[in-house]
């Protein structure tokens, strides 16, 4: 059975354990190079002084950026690139890299440190979770690529679930809910990671206020846990459980495709337009 001691790193206490229930057992996360909101408006204005617009639009443009960077409110911000590479407009093929090495490397970190916490044989993840909004086709697919550079038994089983936006991580977390109430010895691999950065490297070449909203609020980062049911592996009966997963839903809000635009252009630009009143409608229909 599952200690039900204090749990030390998260929850005060652990949660009163049952054998189809599913717990968290450790998390994990990994983050870029982190720069003032400073270093990041000046960044975007050197990219904003390259466009073609005219002079007055463009110092619009970065009087507006400098407006939304503020109101973010962050302390500091997480990018995979180095500076000088902050909005610089990215080739497909350069972007394509950028997925394959710095996109991988947040993945990996992440999941490194969910499996150390954790302590168990990493041979006895049964199943991996991999979800991700930084889409591309590549193949082997990085779920593949996450099995082999963690350890996991190449039998692993692998969902790889891409597009789903800022659900992502909540969606994974209940597939894994659903594997474990289903399954007590599962334990699950749950690994989140996205470059919301590229945006910004895959800017129009004139951007709109849409376009700068968007680079605004979006960074780099990458998360995990391992995730299971109560009954142990031989050697875990220490495992802990941090959390408890209760449950878990989604909803189709009808009337609201038109809040969210997502789309690659001619040009190999990305664009995610959100409409301002996203949060009310949210508010209002859920």
């Amino acid at each position: 059975m599952c200690k039900t001691t204090e749990a030390s790193t998260t929850a005060e206490s652990a949660p009163q354990t049952s054998p189809t229930s599913a717990y968290v057992y450790s998390t994990g996360a990994a983050f870029g190079q982190h720069y003032t909101t400073e270093q990041v408006l000046d960044a975007l204005t050197r990219q904003l002084a390259n466009t073609n617009n005219d002079n007055k639009t463009k110092s619009f443009h970065v009087d507006f950026a400098s407006r939304v960077l503020n109101k973010c409110g962050f302390d500091y911000h997480s990018f995979a690139l180095p500076l000088n590479d902050l909005f610089r407009r990215f080739t497909r093929e350069e972007y394509l890299l950028l997925r394959k090495t710095h996109l991988v490397d947040l993945a990996e970190r992440a999941g490194n440190e969910a499996l150390e916490r954790w302590g168990g044989n990493r041979k006895d993840i049964t199943h991996l979770l991999w979800g991700t909004m930084t889409g591309a086709l590549d193949s082997p697919t990085i779920d593949i690529q996450l099995t082999k550079s963690l350890g996991l038994d190449l039998d692993v089983e692998r969902t790889n679930i891409e597009g789903m936006g800022c659900l992502t991580g909540f969606r994974l977390l209940n597939v894994a809910r659903q594997i474990s109430s289903a399954d007590p010895n599962a334990r699950i691999l749950v690994i989140s990671a996205d470059l919301r950065s590229a945006l910004g490297n895959k800017m129009e070449e004139n951007p709109t206020k849409e376009d700068i909203v968007a680079v605004c609020l979006f960074r780099d980062a990458g998360s995990a846990a391992v995730v299971g049911g109560c009954s142990s592996f031989d050697g875990l009966s220490d495992e802990t459980p941090c959390y408890e997963l209760v449950t878990g839903a989604s909803r189709i809000v009808e009337g609201t495709d038109h809040l969210v635009d997502y789309f690659e252009t001619n040009s190999g630009a990305i664009r995610l337009l959100l409409d301002k009143d996203l949060p009310e409608y949210i508010q209002e229909r859920t």
